[in-house]
């Protein structure tokens, strides 16, 4: 009789794990697949964020299904060699694996409350993750940066005006414009680069060629503590601001223009 039991209740363990693994696989079946409509039949359909919630809840509701499974398995697994531990069923195994996923999830929303809660506006949803709203998003417009005027420009632009002056003075016997509207020249070469309708400062009575005495100069607009100037000699250096109209006054005709 006891013979009879123990095949009794081998043949029905298989069939019970059968059973089990057999629920798996129609329910990811269920959740994978989709019923076949037949032309002419009515056809009733899901939105895309229906659709997109169904599937994902069948996902997660396969994968605690599964990992019941294989926490059921491993723990019986582990008590052949344990004989006082209890056995585990699948309902047990189901139990566990909801209220550990129910923990995870109340501890990571403390985290992240607290990370709120710590650094308030710290960090912007983007996409299912977050991130710093220092950070730049990918997709967002660029501010424009601001305009700066950089030294090459200024250069470029001071020398532009030497060319004018001394084509000027090659045609004048080496003498310099008297004034800035008298140069036979355009106005253009009279501003400094920039938004700022801004001329340079111009010392009439100078020729060429003659004693290195400062021809014209920059207005200090550019916030580096520096003017650009130009000489009579034809050279281009920089100087700290303030400086340069000293060095214009050691001239007794030495004048202002535009």
């Amino acid at each position: 009789m006891s013979h009879r039991r123990q095949i009794i209740r081998r043949l029905w363990l298989p069939s019970r794990l059968s059973r089990q693994f057999a629920l798996i696989v129609v329910t990811m079946s269920l959740a994978v697949c989709t019923p076949r409509v037949h032309a002419g039949m009515p056809s009733i359909r899901l939105t895309d964020i229906a659709s997109l919630r169904i599937q994902t809840v069948s996902f997660f509701l396969v994968l605690t299904l599964v990992s019941a499974w294989g926490i059921k398995g491993l723990w019986n697994g582990l008590a052949k060699d344990f004989p006082r531990w209890p056995k585990l069923t699948y309902r047990g195994a189901l139990s566990g694996t909801i209220l550990w996923g129910l923990l995870f999830l109340v501890v990571l929303t403390m985290i992240s409350g607290a990370r709120e809660l710590m650094t308030p506006g710290a960090w912007e949803k983007n996409g299912f993750t977050y991130q710093l709203a220092s950070q730049q998003q990918p997709d967002s417009p660029k501010l424009a940066p601001e305009p700066v005027v950089t030294d090459e420009e200024r250069r470029r632009s001071l020398d532009a005006l030497r060319s004018a002056l001394w084509g000027h003075a090659a045609a004048h016997d080496a003498a310099f414009p008297e004034s800035p509207e008298s140069a036979q020249f355009s106005e253009d070469f009279w501003r400094q680069p920039g938004d700022l309708d801004i001329r340079y400062h111009y010392v009439p009575s100078r020729r060429a060629g003659r004693e290195r005495e400062v021809l014209a100069f920059e207005n200090a607009v550019y916030g580096d503590g520096k003017q650009w100037i130009l000489y009579t000699d034809g050279s281009i250096e920089t100087q700290p601001v303030g400086t340069v109209k000293a060095l214009a006054n050691n001239s007794p005709d030495r004048g202002d223009g535009g």
